[in-house]
């Protein structure tokens, strides 16, 4: 009975924390820029239990954040609880009429006819990200070597000037809602820059660039098309492997509705499927789950450059160290479970629902003062963070002690 108690109450813990992330996970702040010379609005969302937990994440930069904001977190929350990313921070720069149009470049359609009029300059406000904005964030957040930035029609300026003039500003680009045939007052068009940045061989490795475009677009002006069929074939036949890259005409959308699949499409590049296919079920059946465990997101971690962690809980999932320890507890493999807790609190070192996992875990191998101690920092844990738990931790708490008083009696 008691651990049935224990699952359900773990899947509900989980459950309101996701959900408590809308209201408590966004900030709304402000940062005053010399360089653009006003003060501009940031929306900032961290990942559930950000203040709970210690390690660092990657950022998200969004310049349309009045349009792209909401669906980014969203995208990039229920990608995480699937383990198919890591949980990030976004920052989104929300804009007036007048600011979304600050990063806008000067191109100009075939007929030369200016397509952003008045322009404005990417230069400069790739200038304000770079000396001021990421650094206002890292300053104030933890924030880890990563960064992507995500850009929609007239917003892409920025996001084209870092991938050609700061490499590794960004580990990764997203272009959104943009043709490739325009061209830019050299009259090289948004194809050939992109085609000489991405096969350069002294970018970063790893680098991600994604451009999507409407098919509605297209069908409005079918020389578009023909503009990304040149590049994919070029770039196809001289691939660099420093650089992946997806540039693709989204079929059946129109100009900004593409956003959603584009979204979609550019965290799939960044965080290739094939390497975050974390397949629990091999963990379950591994000798020693832990170690197998530690192993794939050590490999991930060297692949991208930054430590990747595994996810501590997950919306009713068993795909996360939480669920790792249900099954190994219903297994009865309770050493495995307690070499589980161990390593997961090297990842979470503050989490109340790990400590009572090893305070039961420790009490199961007939280690009771250890399982004492334990339950006492679930509990002390619990209280701290206001943990919707925290009376399962104490009733686990209270069983460990009676469960040692009664050994303690002649």
């Amino acid at each position: 009975m008691k651990k049935h108690l224990f699952i359900s109450l773990c899947l509900l813990h989980a459950v309101c924390q996701l959900m408590a992330a809308s209201p408590t996970g966004i900030y709304t702040s402000t940062i005053n820029s010399d360089i653009l010379g006003e003060e501009r609005t940031l929306f900032i969302s961290v990942p559930a239990k950000y203040e709970e937990n210690t390690h660092h994440y990657p950022v998200v930069y969004v310049l349309d954040a009045d349009f792209l904001f909401d669906i980014t977190r969203s995208i990039t929350q229920l990608r995480a609880a699937r383990n198919y990313m890591p949980e990030s921070i976004i920052v989104g720069l929300p804009n007036t009429w007048r600011q979304r149009f600050q990063g806008a470049a000067n191109w100009k359609l075939p007929n030369g006819q200016k397509f952003f009029n008045p322009p404005g300059n990417p230069k400069t406000f790739l200038k304000f990200i770079k000396q001021e904005l990421i650094p206002h964030i890292e300053q104030n957040y933890r924030t880890n070597t990563h960064r992507s930035v995500i850009g929609l029609s007239p917003t892409t300026g920025p996001v084209f000037e870092a991938l050609w003039s700061e490499q590794g500003l960004f580990k990764a680009h997203v272009a959104l809602a943009i043709a490739v045939d325009m061209v830019d007052e050299s009259d090289l068009s948004i194809a050939d820059k992109l085609l000489t940045s991405i096969l350069d061989e002294t970018q970063p490795p790893g680098t991600s660039v994604y451009v999507g475009i409407a098919g509605n677009d297209v069908t409005k002006r079918p020389e578009r098309g023909q503009g990304f069929a040149d590049i994919n074939k070029q770039l196809k036949a001289h691939p660099n492997p420093h650089v992946n890259y997806r540039i693709e005409i989204i079929p059946d959308e129109e100009h900004y509705g593409m956003a959603v699949p584009g979204l979609q499409h550019a965290f799939e590049l960044i965080y290739p499927r094939h390497l975050w296919n974390v397949n629990y079920a091999t963990f379950w059946d591994s000798p020693s789950p832990a170690q197998a465990i530690q192993a794939h997101y050590e490999t991930l971690s060297k692949h991208h450059g930054f430590k990747i962690i595994p996810l501590q809980d997950g919306y009713f999932a068993s795909h996360n160290l939480l669920g790792v320890g249900r099954r190994l507890s219903n297994q009865k493999r309770f050493q495995e479970r307690l070499d589980m807790f161990r390593l997961g609190l090297q990842y979470y070192p503050n989490s109340a629902p790990l400590y009572e996992g090893l305070a039961e875990s420790y009490l199961a191998l007939n280690q009771p003062e250890k399982a004492l101690e334990a339950g006492q920092k679930a509990v002390q844990l619990g209280i701290r963070f206001q943990h919707a738990d925290l009376n399962y931790y104490r009733e686990t708490l209270q069983t460990i002690e009676n469960h040692n008083s009664k050994e303690k009696k002649p």
